[in-house]
């Protein structure tokens, strides 16, 4: 995922629409585990 659509996720108001739009535009695969030096909430 581009670093702008991550930002824009974290800024967005609605993150359901807002992730479904990302998951139906970008490949992704679930993290087995938080990666060393990753962003918290």
């Amino acid at each position: 995922m581009p670093l702008e659509a991550f930002v824009a996720f974290k800024s967005a108001f609605a993150k359901a629409a807002f992730n479904n739009h990302i998951a139906t535009n970008y490949a992704f695969r679930l993290a087995q585990e938080k990666a060393a030096g990753s962003l918290d909430d």
